[in-house]
């Protein structure tokens, strides 16, 4: 009997230590695979607008982190999937509970599927799309989806939008934390419905008389494009004369996709636009776009399902949401659209590929991952090849 207590009690202590040691450093993370194609390449870059002022860091200037990821003939340095993984884990941790700290907090032990600074593909120019990221995430959230279309000859430009991402580290270290979810409502939802709500104060005397933060995040875009057009006239950059900027991409979702619809309505030198689970800001709803362009969305039922299991998508954002898109596909002039079964919101992320965790506990839809990432990639590559065309070896 004696044995029988001290083994319990053995069991019960390893069990406290284990539950210890997960909560400090976190729960281990999976590496994403790299895709089939093109090696990857990476390279950093930063886009400063003097003309605005910083909304979140209360800097004279705009300053926009962005990465590219482009096609390799050979591998660079190996770099992490996150590399500030410390500022990103605190800042969710913050704003979304102890819980993302326990999901992500090993995060930024993860390899990344492409190298830093590899030899680009000979085979250039290669066509240039620009991902836009959703609230509270972080840069590489959407990488499932970046990394496949760079392996296709695609080069990306993934925008650290600070305000927008959960937390983005400026060239001189200063951590710029994002939206909140209820300033974000506050901030990103009159774009697309009435909310009766008003701007929260510390904004509301820098945005008069907008009424909305997107426009603010969409002027992000011309300035990344200005700065690539730069490099790719610079005879000393590694991407001098690979970036194709007469044919550019726009992707983006749910805050991103808000963004990049407001985008493509105002600058010319966007192409094709792709939208994926989210409203349409209703004035460019309204007006339509010119350019290429494909709503990706959930279905009503699973965005229901989604709120059953974790929380969100009240009725009004459902509604408004297939509201904007039919309006937008009414009155575009290629407007597409694809509704997907089975997916959560969760699964246009990288999410519960690198922490499966989430699926375990129903937090990702019925379709799984794996799945859900191949069809949300069919369809984008489809509709990127078709829109703006594709370099191959």
């Amino acid at each position: 009997m004696r044995r029988i207590v001290a083994g319990f009690l053995f069991l019960i202590a390893t069990t406290g230590l284990v539950l210890a040691i997960v909560a400090r450093t976190g729960l281990p993370m999976r590496a994403l695979p790299p895709p089939e194609g093109f090696l990857i390449g990476a390279v950093n870059g930063i886009a400063t607008d003097p003309s605005r002022s910083d909304l979140f860091s209360g800097a004279a200037q705009r300053v926009v982190p962005f990465q590219i990821l482009y096609p390799a003939a050979s591998p660079g340095v190996p770099s992490l999937y996150v590399p500030d993984a410390g500022a990103v884990v605190d800042a969710l941790s913050a704003s979304h509970g102890w819980i993302f700290r326990v999901l992500l907090g090993q995060i930024g032990t993860a390899a990344a599927p492409w190298t830093d600074a590899g030899e680009p593909a000979a085979s250039g120019p290669f066509p240039v799309i620009i991902s836009l990221p959703g609230v509270t995430g972080y840069m590489q959230m959407g990488s499932y989806q970046t990394t496949a279309l760079a392996a296709q000859g695609f080069v990306v430009v993934t925008l650290n939008q600070p305000g927008a991402v959960a937390a983005a580290v400026m060239p001189d270290g200063q951590i710029v934390t994002g939206l909140n979810r209820e300033n974000a409502v506050s901030l990103v939802a009159p774009s697309y419905r009435t909310t009766g709500r008003a701007l929260p104060d510390d904004f509301a005397e820098k945005m008069a008389p907008g009424l909305s933060i997107v426009p603010y995040f969409a002027a992000d875009v011309p300035l990344v494009l200005d700065r690539l057009a730069r490099f790719n006239a610079d005879p000393q950059h590694i991407l001098h004369g690979m970036l194709d900027l007469d044919r550019v991409g726009v992707m983006g979702m749910s805050l991103g996709a808000i963004v990049t619809a407001q985008a493509c309505a105002s600058e010319d030198r966007i192409d094709a636009c792709l939208m994926m689970d989210a409203p349409v800001p209703a004035a460019v709803a309204a007006s339509g776009l010119r350019q290429p362009a494909l709503w990706i969305s959930l279905s009503a039922d699973d965005q229901r399902l989604e709120r059953a299991a974790s929380g969100g998508w009240p009725e009004e954002e459902i509604s408004a949401q297939a509201k904007t898109v039919a309006d937008a596909l009414s009155n575009s002039e290629h407007g597409e659209f694809a509704e997907l079964q089975g997916l959560f919101h969760v699964d246009f992320t990288d999410l519960p590929a690198v922490q499966p965790v989430l699926g375990w506990f129903g937090q990702s839809g019925a379709t799984g991952v794996v799945e859900a990432h191949r069809q949300i990639n069919q369809l984008t590559e489809d509709f990127f090849a078709r829109s703006i065309g594709r370099q191959q070896d």
